[in-house]
């Protein structure tokens, strides 16, 4: 195999060169052909794939993580995945929409829709801390009900209104894939294919989303806080901004600086009654899982990375708009027995904004520093599949 030619080759180099020299050779990892030839005419006729794995967890790029990622990114993208060959995770995540979907309910398999709408995973700075914060529990959906990326996954793959596939038969067919059985040997080496590495291999993959390449980053790294005018922003992006810190910070400050304490220093919660009017009163969020009164209501507060890109927008997909999101808080906010202390004003009613047309606009226009523009054109998160 190539594998040992290039050790074989820089073995003999190692030992006629100088000691400067060879340290250079290992520091530089001259690129590694992972795949043997014929292996990489099976994978090419069918993905685009690199001959090296791409960079997903490590700089190294021997790391078997980034082999991982290669994995998890083309079972991703995998219809076969689900029941009628109809969808993918990508289909209700979708790399140029900030991997979320643009309609309030996404299509599932056999004519199916889900009963939320899909969070987007470039809604955060880095999926992977939003996923292992040590300050902020890993749970996942709008209810919180998955304690780890694995069980949402495996929940995922199996709930037939989203891919409707049991693990059993996913397994069957990654190992009767010629594909897979290669892209698996290297991720996880003298292993024979399991649920779990299908699993460990697509959170890999998720794990490596970002959401960095902002205007807001570039003004943040300039400036060290959002609490005063930020480098590089216009005079109504700053305005914008600065309501935010007075009026969204207290939830949103995570999804915005990957920080988990409010500019108050208060630990932010990771779920809320946000003051919708119930519009399906049998989707009590939290409450519907737990069965507690002072949970109805509740629902998973999401990031707002990339949210320009994420429309129709809330657990329900009922706003189309950025504009009618700062509307609902700015005007809209319903009263509830549970509705969060951050939105009550002093006599315990629903906050009222009074925000100016200018001041709504302003708001909108600091949002839209949170885009990642590049994000859409990252290769190692696109569809690998050729046809």
């Amino acid at each position: 195999m190539k594998t040992s030619r290039f050790f074989s080759l820089l073995l003999f180099a190692g030992l006629f060169l100088p000691g400067c020299v060879q340290d250079k050779l290992e520091v530089e990892e001259i690129p590694f052909e992972y795949y043997t030839q014929e292996e990489l005419s099976t994978l090419q006729a069918k993905f685009s794939l690199n001959e090296i794995p791409d960079i997903y967890n490590s700089a190294t790029i021997t790391n078997p993580e980034n082999r991982k990622g290669t994995f998890g990114r083309v079972l991703f993208y995998d219809k076969q995945l689900s029941s009628d060959k109809s969808v993918s995770c990508a289909s209700c995540h979708d790399q140029s929409k900030g991997f979320a979907d643009d309609k309030a309910f996404s299509d599932g398999p056999e004519n199916r829709k889900t009963t939320r709408n899909s969070l987007a995973l470039g809604g955060v700075p880095s999926f992977q801390n939003y996923n292992g914060s040590s300050f902020l529990p890993d749970k996942f959906f709008w209810d919180e009900r998955a304690t780890s990326l694995s069980d949402q996954t495996e929940e995922t793959i199996q709930n037939p209104d989203e891919m409707g596939l049991e693990m059993d038969e996913v397994l069957d067919y990654v190992k009767s894939q010629k594909e897979y059985q290669i892209l698996h040997k290297y991720a996880f080496p003298n292993k024979s294919i399991r649920k779990q590495h299908v699993l460990d291999a697509l959170g890999v993959f998720m794990n490596s989303i970002h959401a960095e390449n902002t205007k807001f980053n570039e003004a943040f790294n300039k400036t060290g806080t959002i609490n005063n005018d930020m480098v590089g922003f216009t005079n109504i992006e700053n305005i914008g901004r600065s309501l935010f810190v007075e009026n969204c910070n207290s939830c949103h400050g995570f999804s915005i600086a990957g920080l988990p304490f409010s500019s108050s220093g208060q630990l932010q919660s990771t779920v809320a009654n946000n003051g919708l009017e119930l519009l399906n009163s049998e989707d009590l969020g939290v409450g519907s899982l737990n069965g507690h009164t002072t949970d109805e209501g509740k629902f998973k507060i999401p990031g707002l990375r990339n949210v320009e890109l994420t429309a129709p927008f809330m657990h329900d997909g009922r706003f189309a708009t950025l504009e009618e999101v700062v509307e609902h808080y700015n005007s809209g906010i319903v009263n509830h027995p549970n509705l969060h202390e951050n939105l009550k004003a002093s006599n315990g009613e629903p906050k009222r904004l009074n925000l100016t047309s200018e001041e709504k606009g302003a708001l909108v226009a600091f949002l839209k520093t949170l885009t990642d523009h590049t994000m859409a054109e990252e290769i190692i998160w696109s569809d690998p599949f050729i046809n």
